[in-house]
């Protein structure tokens, strides 16, 4: 796959995780008793879509290898990633209340690590490269001089 696709793919699934989380918190912000109903007494929160759209993400992923079907599974991923850490606080304290729901830090901390493993990915290529094409021009002009 051509490094562009790679990136452009990287970029949606970014875009898509800042923007699920913005949505959620607005929603969550101005409708704080906005959820769904599927059965009566029982709410299913968003971190659990959030799975089913990371699993599903992850099947797509497992059959598409192209560059359109790669940059929409992006999407999807970065939006179950979203919703699914959006809710962190629920994971450590499944009875907690608002107070939960609206605790940023731990939602801080996954935002970091998820962009950090986005990052270092390409820091990592870009540096394996430069180094790379130096060594090689090296050698190649030690195998000329030596001859």
């Amino acid at each position: 796959m051509k490094a562009s696709y790679f990136r452009a793919s990287i970029v949606a699934a970014i875009c898509t995780f800042v923007l699920t989380i913005a949505i959620a918190r607005t929603v969550s912000f101005y409708w704080p008793r906005f959820h769904l109903d599927i059965y009566p007494g029982v709410r299913i929160h968003h971190y659990v879509y959030g799975i089913f759209f990371l699993t599903i993400s992850g099947y797509l992923a497992l059959l598409f290898k192209g560059p359109r079907a790669t940059a929409w599974i992006a999407c999807l991923y970065g939006l179950g990633v979203g919703l699914t850490f959006d809710e962190f606080g629920f994971w450590i304290n499944l009875n907690g209340g608002r107070g939960v729901r609206w605790h940023t830090g731990g939602l801080a901390v996954i935002s970091i690590l998820f962009f950090v493993s986005v990052a270092v990915p390409l820091i990592y290529s870009k540096l394996r490269r430069g180094p790379g094409v130096a060594l090689r021009l090296n050698t190649t002009n030690l195998d000329q001089t030596h001859n």
